[in-house]
């Protein structure tokens, strides 16, 4: 993505604090961001599949991360999805790696490899929707 067209995450979890402070990591690292406080709200939103990347928390009041994966993949095929959680249940990880997501994070999780983890979602998104060309190997 070049400068001038920065790459958007959606950002998904009840917790409004948390909710903005990924906001604001987001932005500081040139990603145009789009925040919601819940899976429902996501999936109001008319234009999912322009989304490079889907960051989302696990334990929401309204539908799960799992859940929202699934109903996001038809209208976003290929969509990166990367999982938060504050939850200590060991099959959290072992769902996360068999729903294919891209990544899985605890909370407090360190921000550079939370950031690391978007910017890798988001070349493969780019390589896979041909707007970046892989370089020869």
């Amino acid at each position: 993505m070049s400068a001038a067209q920065p790459a958007v995450i959606a950002v998904v979890d009840d917790d409004r604090r948390l909710l903005q402070s990924l906001g604001r990591l987001l932005e500081a690292s040139d990603y145009s961001v789009c925040l919601f406080g819940s899976g429902r709200a996501l999936l109001e939103y008319a234009s999912i599949a322009e989304f490079s990347c889907l960051v989302t928390d696990l334990s929401m009041p309204d539908m799960d991360g799992f859940e929202l994966q699934e109903i996001v993949r038809p209208r976003a095929p290929g969509l990166p999805v990367i999982f938060i959680t504050g939850r200590d249940e060991p099959k959290d990880a072992m769902l996360a790696k068999a729903s294919q997501c891209h990544a899985f994070f605890r909370k407090p999780f360190d921000a550079q490899a939370f950031l690391d983890s978007v910017a890798e979602a988001v070349r493969r998104r780019a390589i896979a929707d041909g707007r970046l060309v892989r370089p020869e190997e």
